[in-house]
């Protein structure tokens, strides 16, 4: 196992002529990074005194006055009423002329406010895609830069979901102009503190029609030069603070240390331990039985638990794991040669943490076991919950590559005060992401950057090894993390005191099974945007266990009983989900959506629970209603698959005793070009029978959808907190054909709201029973 203490040889870029203006000029900054008594609001005679010496660049920071008339005081007013219009706080580079002679704030929105400043470079490149052949041909003579830029911009202007293409391979056969600026944000909690410097790029396509894109580096100090850091008052880091070096150890286990001593985290069972563990004490690892340590040890040992990615499929066949044939050798042996580059790291992090024991998903669990793997999968909750710290490896998206890399790819630029000499020494650059518009960095921003592109977000298993843990340290590509239930902090930067979620610290704080419900429905919410990241799509219920067992343990009434993701006591609210994710674009047809609930092959749950609808929200429960009463006898069950309670079923069915009616008439779009296409709802095509909202399970192209056989089933009431009027809601529901006679398929839901007691839509109906399946 190779060691964390090798340094990589720092090479200075090489800059061409054009590439100069890179030298961070600090005197054109007016001087603003070195003083910290312009964030005082009681040291208005320093800043009079340094205003005559430092000429009419110098401003305030805090409250924006920038020294200049009346007028601009009044534009700085009139950008401050406009609350979150970020757009306000930048200069278009086209009316900057004089940019780059150290005339930085000619121009009122230039001018530092608010902790931000922004700094244009007389720096312009004429280019053409798709191969950006000037950036090209400076980089072949020797730019680092223009090499590094014109990589990033072909490399990183990366595919978004859903939008099918690269913006940058969109772009094709375009010409395109590049300018270059600075800027610097004031840390966001400590005004004295480290702030943010970046250099954004931005790319202007000589077709109008099209859209600027926005490339932004972060400029980060280094240890070695930590004067030149404390000087721009930025971050000094190590020279790869993603990898785990002798002070980043230090960091991390001061982390922890400190969490333990002063935060009053709650463990699910205390003692607890998983089955099996890998042992990383010795030079020979191997897997452990716990119940045999815990016979000889007179202490709970501590472990760690991994959370990562597997990759694709073809490279999780080539993940080290443990079979019922192979459990005998990993418990003599897991030869170093086999593993992973993701399990290398980790134990590298164990034995540099002083952690004793590592839990690993692929080698602690039987893998061909399907006994053992379901019996292991709803002990999620307490195999994290109990880990003494959960690695992350956001910087990994498969298990072959490595998230502690010994050697890290960074672009170092060279500076030199040109206020004082004797401060110089290098910057280290990297890509932080790209943007149709600029977005102002802060340091709360950038800690999640990373962790808001990680493929771990988007992988469904990782959802409850995150909102499980009680700390963990995430890995990324350039970032460090601590975080747990009361702070997070990324290495260099500044401590949050606010809560992360963490469901055994929500729990806790609540009473009412109505409280607990709501924390569930919100953890719904969340999960299902994980929808695409599973290997087997059947995994949506298994991979939601842990969670799922710990709210369980919580109720006050009774024992609840779990049904495919929702609970049986709350049935009547947890039904009314709206589909919100683009996976409804894939269905645009009514007889497509219910071809889909008709299936049987890679079951995952029935038409009335969320599991297999991708991303939604409960959001006329959460956003528009305060007191929800049923108006029907409802009860589900469902038909587990293995002997996991939370796991996988074969079959459900809802039996709904109540009110239920065909719809008057079609129904059209309520066409609202705020909101959405997909996203909008469905009125009646007739009028008379009051105020509906309908809301589909598939996204009809077309404009308006034919009654047929759609029936709306009265679900409950409430009183809606804006007009204190009774409105209902139920579910819009169709017959599941000749395959299924008599039963119904959940295909939407309504909400409807009576223009007055006396034209009740379902005033006159029969009480009827019915099976949704």
């Amino acid at each position: 196992m190779e060691s964390p203490d090798e340094e990589p040889v720092i090479a200075p870029a090489r800059l061409c002529d054009r590439c100069q203006v890179l030298m961070f000029d600090d005197e054109a900054a007016g001087g603003w990074l070195f003083d910290s008594s312009k964030y005082s609001e009681d040291s208005e005679d320093s800043e009079d005194s340094e205003d005559s010496e430092n000429g009419e660049d110098s401003r305030d920071l805090e409250d924006g006055e920038d020294g200049e008339d009346d007028e601009d005081d009044e534009d700085d007013e009139e950008d401050e009423d406009d609350g979150d219009d970020k757009d306000d706080e930048y200069d278009d580079d086209e009316d900057d002329e004089d940019s780059g002679d150290g005339e930085g704030w000619e121009n009122a929105e230039d001018c530092p406010k608010e902790g931000y400043w922004h700094l244009p470079l007389a720096y312009e490149v004429h280019d053409s895609l798709p191969g950006l052949p000037i950036l090209h041909q400076s980089a072949r003579e020797g730019c680092d830069f223009c090499e590094y830029l014109r990589e990033t911009i072909l490399l990183k202007g990366e595919v978004r979901p859903g939008e099918g293409s690269s913006r940058i391979v969109q772009l094709a056969q375009c010409g395109v102009t590049i300018h270059l600026s600075y800027s610097w944000t004031a840390p966001d909690i400590d005004p004295e503190g480290a702030g943010i410097l970046s250099l954004e790029a931005t790319v202007i396509p000589d077709r109008r029609s099209e859209e600027d894109i926005t490339f932004t580096f972060i400029l980060d100090g280094i240890e070695e030069h930590e004067n030149v850091a404390r000087w721009l008052r930025i971050r000094a880091l190590p020279r790869n603070s993603n990898r785990f070096s002798p002070k980043s150890i230090t960091w991390a286990r001061s982390k922890i240390n400190e969490c333990m001593k002063y935060h009053s985290h709650v463990h699910h069972i205390p003692g607890f331990l998983p089955e099996r563990l890998i042992d990383v004490r010795n030079h020979q690892i191997k897997l452990i039985h716990t119940r045999d340590i815990q016979s000889t040890q007179h202490y709970i040992p501590t472990y760690a638990a991994l959370s990562y990615c597997w990759g694709p499929e073809s490279d999780a066949r080539h993940q080290l794991t443990t079979t019922e044939h192979s459990l005998s050798e990993r418990l003599l042996n897991i030869p170093e040669q086999q593993m992973t580059p993701v399990l290398r790291d980790a134990i590298l992090v164990s034995r540099a943490l002083s952690i004793p024991y590592l839990w690993v998903d692929a080698l602690c669990i039987i893998q061909d076991s399907k006994d053992d793997w379901e019996q292991q999968s709803f002990l999620m909750d307490k195999v994290y919950g109990n880990a003494h710290i959960t690695i992350s490896a956001f910087g990994s998206d498969t298990s072959t590559k490595r998230f502690v890399p010994m050697e890290q790819p960074a672009f170092y630029l060279p500076f030199q005060s040109t206020i004082d000499l004797t401060i110089k020494g290098l910057l280290k650059m990297r890509f932080y992401e790209d943007g149709y518009s600029k977005t102002k960095v802060s340091t709360r921003w950038l800690m999640f950057s990373e962790r808001r592109q990680s493929p771990l977000m988007r992988r469904g298993w990782a959802f409850q090894e995150s909102y499980m843990s009680t700390r963990v340290l995430e890995f990324g590509s350039h970032e460090l993390v601590f975080r747990c239930p009361t702070l997070y902090q990324c290495i260099g930067g500044p401590e949050y005191l606010e809560r992360e979620y963490n469901v055994v610290e929500e729990l806790d704080k609540v009473q009412s099974d109505s409280e607990i419900h709501k924390r569930w429905q919100y953890i719904v919410e969340a999960y299902s945007k994980r929808h695409g990241g599973y290997t087997k799509p059947t995994d949506v219920l298994p991979a939601l266990s842990g969670p799922a067992a710990y709210f369980s343990q919580k109720f006050n009434s009774q024992e609840d009983e779990y049904l495919a993701g929702m609970w049986k006591s709350n049935l009547p609210a947890s039904v009314l989900w709206t589909v919100i994710g683009e996976t409804v674009l894939e269905v645009t047809l009514l007889s497509d959506c219910l071809e889909r609930l008709a299936r049987v092959d890679n079951y995952i749950g029935p038409s009335w629970t969320w599991v297999n609808r991708g991303d939604i929200e409960f959001r006329l429960i959460h956003y528009y209603l305060s007191h929800f009463e049923p108006e029907c006898k409802i009860d589900g069950r469902t038909s587990l698959k293995g002997i996991n309670p939370y796991g996988e079923v074969t079959k459900g069915v809802l039996h709904v005793t109540g009110k239920i009616k065909p719809l008057p008439s079609g129904l059209k779009r309520d066409d609202n070009p705020t909101i959405v296409r997909h996203l909008q709802s469905w009125v009646l095509t007739v009028g008379g029978v009051g105020d509906w909202a309908f809301y589909l399970d598939w996204a009809p192209s077309k404009d308006e959808e034919p009654a047929g056989n759609l029936k709306a089933v009265l679900i409950g009431s409430d009183i809606a907190n804006v007009s204190n009027c009774r409105h209902f809601l139920g579910l819009l529901i169709h017959n599941a054909g000749i395959s299924n006679p008599g039963n119904y398929y959940r295909v939407g839901m309504f909400y409807y709201s009576p223009q007055d007691s006396s034209n009740d839509f379902f005033g006159d109906c029969e009480i009827q029973s019915i099976y949704i399946i």
